[in-house]
C-alpha cells in the first residue's frame, strides 16, 4: 500500500485525466424519481424515457391487478408507490445448477496466474455505472496494486454510445491494457469469469435486486458494492456495502478485502449463508404462500 501523500497525488493526477475527457460532454445527472444515471443525452434518454414509461404502465396497469409482485422489498415499495392495492414480494427463483457446467477453457487460460482481476458483470448500461468502476480502477492501480484488471461482462450492442464514452475514458486513463470488456457471454465463459475473480465489484446506482451478486456468492467470490436500491437488501450483510460512491473509498474498501484473508474468509462465509435464503424449494414455499396456494 502506498503513503496517504503518494494516493493524495494520485487522486489528483486521475481527477485532471477524468475531467479532460469530459470536456465538450455532458455532466452526469441524476434523476430524482428514478436514480439512474444521464451520462450525455445521447445515449441516456432513451433509458429515462423506458423507464418512465414503465412507471407510467405501471400506474395504468393498478386498477386491474389483484396482486402485484415484486422480487424485492425495494420493488415492492415501488408497486405500493404506484397505486397497486395488495402487494408482496418473491425473491427470483435461480436456477443454481446452470452454474455447474465446466467454464470455458479459453477464460480460465486467459486469466490464469493474473491477480487482482475485479469484476462486474451486468449489461453495459449508464445507471450500472461500469463508468465509476473504471475510474476506481485508476485510483486502485495507482495507489494499491499496478497489476490490477479490471473485467465488464455484459452485452453493450444497445449501448453503442455510452460503450464508446467508456472506451474513450479507458484510453484517456491510460487503462487499455487493464481494462476487458467481456461483451455478452455464454454461461460457461460466465463460471470461467467468476472462478477468475478476486472480487466482484459494483457501483451501479439502481438495482432492482441484483442476481449478479448471489452469482459471485455462489462462486466463493467476495462483494464489496455500493449499496444503491435493492443492494443492501440482496447482500444482507455478506458483502462490504458502501454508502456513498466515493471511488477511492470503493478501492481501499476492495484492497482490504483482499490483503486481509480473515476478512474474506468472513465474506465468503457470509456469502454461503445467504445463498440458504435463496434456495428454490424456499423460494417455491414463499410463491405458495404469497399466492395462497
Amino acid at each position: 500500500m502506498t503513503t496517504a501523500l503518494q494516493r493524495a497525488a494520485a487522486r489528483r493526477n486521475i481527477k485532471k485525466a477524468i475531467a479532460a475527457n469530459r470536456r465538450g460532454g455532458k455532466k452526469h445527472k441524476k434523476s430524482h424519481r428514478s436514480g439512474r444515471s444521464s451520462a450525455g443525452a445521447s445515449h441516456s434518454e432513451g433509458i429515462g424515457s423506458a423507464y418512465l414509461d414503465g412507471k407510467v404502465a405501471a400506474q395504468v396497469l393498478s386498477p386491474a391487478i389483484d396482486l402485484a409482485i415484486g422480487v424485492s422489498a425495494y420493488n415492492q415499495r415501488e408497486l405500493d408507490a404506484a397505486g397497486y392495492a395488495r402487494t408482496a414480494n418473491v425473491p427470483i427463483l435461480i436456477d443454481w445448477r446452470r452454474y455447474e457446467q465446466t467454464p470455458d477453457d479459453g477464460v480460465q487460460a486467459r486469466w490464469a496466474g493474473i491477480r487482482p482481476v475485479l469484476l462486474f458483470v451486468g449489461r453495459v448500461s449508464p445507471h450500472k455505472r461500469q463508468d465509476d468502476l473504471i475510474r476506481m480502477l485508476a485510483y486502485y492501480r495507482a495507489c494499491i496494486d499496478p497489476n490490477a484488471r479490471l473485467v465488464l461482462v455484459g452485452g453493450y450492442a444497445d449501448q453503442a454510445p455510452y460503450h464508446a464514452r467508456l472506451a474513450a475514458l479507458v484510453d484517456a486513463l491510460h487503462l487499455t491494457p487493464a481494462v476487458t470488456f467481456a461483451g455478452a457471454v455464454t454461461t460457461a465463459e460466465l463460471v470461467a469469469y467468476y472462478r477468475s475473480a478476486s472480487a466482484f465489484v459494483s457501483l451501479s446506482e439502481h438495482e432492482g435486486f441484483g442476481v449478479p451478486l448471489l452469482e459471485a456468492m455462489r462462486f466463493d467470490v467476495p462483494v464489496v458494492a455500493y449499496g444503491a436500491a435493492a443492494v443492501g437488501e440482496t447482500v444482507n450483510g455478506a458483502g462490504v456495502l458502501l454508502e456513498t460512491r466515493d471511488l477511492a473509498q470503493a478501492a481501499e474498501a476492495v484492497g482490504l478485502v483482499l490483503e486481509r484473508p480473515e476478512l474474506r474468509e468472513r465474506l465468503v462465509a457470509a456469502g454461503r449463508r445467504r445463498l440458504e435464503a435463496f434456495d428454490p424449494d424456499r423460494v417455491a414455499e414463499r410463491t405458495r404462500e404469497v399466492l395462497g396456494l
